[in-house]
């Protein structure tokens, strides 16, 4: 399947090689990231938690972060734990434009492997929920 990508500036198509989605429940990741203090590091990169420590809505943009990630080891057919680790897949979002996810290490591997050049990435929070979609795709 291929998709049109509208830019600021340009047009593109590419390939979709794979899509994930995930859902939170915000009280559960709340509780689960409350209780022990080692999740966050092991989970979230320094630059991802650093992006989310002053918001009012820290736990929302934790959550949103963490179902992208589940969601980009879907689109990578590699689910959780199958080699892949949680900082192998990085959401940078700054204030004004489009999140990006960076791929690391082995699920870099696998993105290339599957002929992937990156993802794309879109995630929300409202109510009691985050979630998040995520495309890979290639050229």
């Amino acid at each position: 399947m291929y998709i049109r990508v509208l830019g600021a500036f340009y047009t593109r198509i590419v390939a979709v090689i794979g899509v994930g989605i995930d859902l939170v429940e915000l009280t559960e990741f709340a509780a689960t990231i409350t209780k022990r203090a080692t999740t966050l590091r092991r989970v979230f990169t320094p630059q991802e938690l650093a992006a989310c420590e002053k918001a009012a809505n820290r736990i929302e943009k934790l959550a949103a972060r963490f179902a992208a990630k589940e969601a980009a080891f879907k689109a990578a057919g590699t689910g959780w734990g199958r080699g892949v680790a949680w900082h192998d897949a990085e959401l940078v979002a700054k204030r004004g434009t489009a999140p990006r996810l960076v791929a690391r290490g082995a699920l870099a591997k696998r993105v290339k492997a599957l002929g992937g050049t990156g993802f794309l990435v879109s995630f929300s929070h409202s109510g009691s929920y985050a979630t998040a979609i995520v495309m890979l795709v290639g050229a």
